[in-house]
């Protein structure tokens, strides 16, 4: 990523904000990401991290890297995931591609490029 100036300022090193798709996996999900999040019994579905409604808050402690809270898109129902991959994945065009390619009941096949 560039550098971008501020106020006639270039931001530093560690204030530069990453480019879509640079982002490390230590840094995945972030509130507002999307994702596919995935319950037992059901295909990965399109997902965002967002707070929860009634804690408040979109990361709590659980698990080996925390738990998140996603709101399903389509469904209007949420859950606490975990970032392993079998939980959540990052959506990104190659793993959209690889879900849609997996038997997934017909859901959501047609919006997967």
């Amino acid at each position: 990523a560039k550098d971008r100036e501020v106020g006639g300022d270039a931001l530093e090193k560690s204030e530069k904000r990453s480019e879509p798709g640079e982002e490390s996996k230590d840094e995945f999900p972030k509130e507002w990401d999307v994702a596919w999040g995935k319950i037992k019994g059901y295909p990965f579905t399109p997902c965002v991290v967002i707070k929860h409604d009634t804690e408040g808050v979109w990361k709590k402690p659980g698990g080996k890297n925390g738990k998140y809270w996603a709101m399903f898109l389509r469904e209007n129902q949420g859950s606490w995931l975990g970032t392993h991959a079998s939980d959540m994945k990052q959506f990104d065009i190659d793993a959209s591609r690889k879900i849609a390619e997996k038997k997934t009941r017909g859901h959501f096949t047609d919006t997967v490029p």
